[in-house]
């Protein structure tokens, strides 16, 4: 298995782990983020790794920046999804077909003030996980 297929199979699990956590939120993940789009959303951001293992025997250490985008008049709400996307991807086991994933940790986050409009708050969160062939 390469790099590559072990980075995609993780990111393709925490975007599927958070998407189930939102569920009964007013908020939903997406993978791409249309222009002007409204309500509440969680987006995967950046992705780093490094190679912890051996050649012939990959262990990936992944950082993933979580970014949460909430429109409205109380940032707790934002600390709410937040929270949720914690939960998802900390507290569950994190599932991919033939990836071992392990170690899922929050390694730190920021909750941003209301935007110009007043209303659009910004959070971030990046988790560290370690994934190899299962």
């Amino acid at each position: 298995m390469i790099l590559a297929d072990l980075v995609e199979a993780a990111r393709g699990a925490v975007f599927v782990a958070i998407a189930a956590g939102l569920e009964g939120l007013n908020a939903v993940a997406l993978d791409h983020v249309p222009q002007d789009q409204p309500g509440n959303f969680v987006q995967l951001d950046d992705l780093d790794w490094s190679n912890e293992g051996g050649k012939q025997d990959p262990e990936l250490r992944i950082t993933i920046d979580v970014v949460t985008i909430y429109r409205g008049q109380d940032r707790a709400e934002l600390l709410g999804i937040m929270h949720a996307n914690e939960r998802a991807l900390v507290d569950a086991p994190i599932v991919a077909d033939d990836v071992a994933i392990t170690g899922v940790s929050l390694v730190g986050g920021s909750a941003s003030g209301a935007g110009p409009d007043g209303l659009t708050y910004a959070g971030l969160q990046t988790f560290e996980l370690f994934a190899e062939p299962a």
